[in-house]
This record gives structure tokens, sequence and C-alpha cells, in this order.
């Protein structure tokens, strides 16, 4: 069962409704990477990553330990830290020892980033057109996006990165647009909630204009808000799962 996956978590978010008195908080049941290929590729991509300063201030590794598994990788042969082959590596056994420490502290940094976006909460449930599946975005307040979608019945977490946008405005509009394109329109969108994505803003400036500044499209119609219940992410779980393995 997904319950007893090995980065398996239950991570307290606070319910989306109109009436929530902001004292009632939920559980988000979500993998941390199902695959543990892909896991260990986005650790060592972000985390020895050294232009990705957002990390610096969430991974609790020092700046040696991570000289030291840059060089320790190297020497091993891994063919590309800045986008690791984990999938397919020939190496890939022989350098679980060397990033343990760093997957762990990568790990947490992930958890950690689902559980304040869950809390502020900034989180939207929307039915992916391009994957063909119920998915969940978070955005803490901080320059990180964590994506997951839905895995035999429990969220999966495909990818937490940092945005191009350096700002964090810039940040949930460019999401927002993002969801709003990708979400299946006849299924709406949940956005947990309204005010700490500024949709009431959001839906002002896209009127005339996209995130990257260009005019808008005539004829482009916004996919409109929904509030969410007190089972929002409940009410997007899928009857059949994505099969995908990784």
């Amino acid at each position: 069962m997904n319950s007893t996956h090995i980065r398996y978590r239950e991570i307290p978010v606070r319910q989306c409704s109109s009436d929530c008195p902001g004292e009632n908080t939920d559980i988000l049941k979500v993998i941390l990477f199902k695959n543990d290929r892909k896991f260990r590729s986005h650790a060592v991509k972000h985390c020895l990553n050294l232009n990705e300063v957002s990390w610096s201030g969430i991974l609790d590794i020092k700046k040696e330990f991570i000289s030291k598994c840059i060089y320790e990788l190297e020497h091993l042969g891994c063919p590309d830290m800045s986008e690791p082959p984990c999938q397919n590596c020939p190496v890939y056994s022989s350098c679980t020892a060397i990033v343990r420490e760093l997957e762990t502290a990568y790990l947490n940094a992930v958890e950690k980033l689902i559980g304040e976006g869950g809390m502020l909460p900034r989180y939207a449930c929307f039915y992916s057109k391009r994957d063909n599946n119920s998915a969940l975005w978070a955005v803490p307040d901080r320059k990180f996006v964590v994506k997951t979608s839905i895995w035999e019945g429990i969220y999966n977490v495909s990818t937490c990165h940092n945005p191009a946008q350096k700002k964090m405005g810039e940040i949930l509009l460019h999401q927002i647009h993002k969801i709003r394109k990708e979400a299946d329109t006849g299924r709406g969108i949940v956005w947990c909630d309204e005010d700490t994505w500024n949709i009431r803003k959001s839906e002002k400036n896209q009127t005339n204009r996209e995130p990257d500044g260009k005019k808008k499209k005539k004829g482009k119609k916004l996919l409109p808000y929904r509030r969410g219940g007190s089972n929002t992410f409940r009410n997007y779980l899928p009857e059949d799962s994505d099969d995908n393995n990784w």
C-alpha cells in the first residue's frame, strides 16, 4: 500500500472554505517522489546547484558537505550533476552512500515547503489536461513551487523547484496562468484560498495582459475560480490511478 512507502507523509494543511475560522486543519496524504531514481535526480540537481541560492535558506546542509559531494560524484563518474540521468545511470547504486545525507536534507525541505504552502493556505486543486490526472500545486511564502499528482489515491510529488520569476507577486501570477492553462475547464479549479493567491488581482491584470506582458488574445476566457470546501483535495481524487512509474 502507498501508506507504507518509505517517503509517505501526512502533512497538516489548513482547510479552505468560506466560513473556515482559521484554526482548523486537515491532513494531506502525500508521497515525496514515489520513484527512487527521480527523487535522487531532483536532490542532486537542486542541492548541488550553487546558483539556486533559495535552497540555501531551507536545506540543512553545509557548503563544505556540498563541495565534498560534488568532488566525490565527479570522481565516481556522475554523467551530469546539472541534469542527473539517474533513471538509466550506470553508477546509480555506487553513489548511494555519497548522497544519502543530501537526499535527507532535500526530503525535509520538500516536506517543509508543502506544509508551509498548506498552512497559509496557498494551494490549488484541479484536473490536469496535460497529465490526465488530478493535481495539487502549492506555493509557500518562499520562491518555490511544489507540484503533485495522484498515484493510486494518494498525491505524489512530481517536482519542487525555484521558478524563474524573481518576485513573489510575479511567481503567483505566473503559476495562476499555468494552472488555468493546464486545468480542465469543465472541472474548474479550487483555489485555497483566493486571497492568498491574489485571485481577484490576477483576474484584473489578466483582463488585458498575460504574465509575460503581452496583450491577451481577443476572445480568450478565464477559467472561473471556485471556493474550496473542508474536503477540498479529497474531492479531486479520481477513480482511476496514474500508472506512470516515473
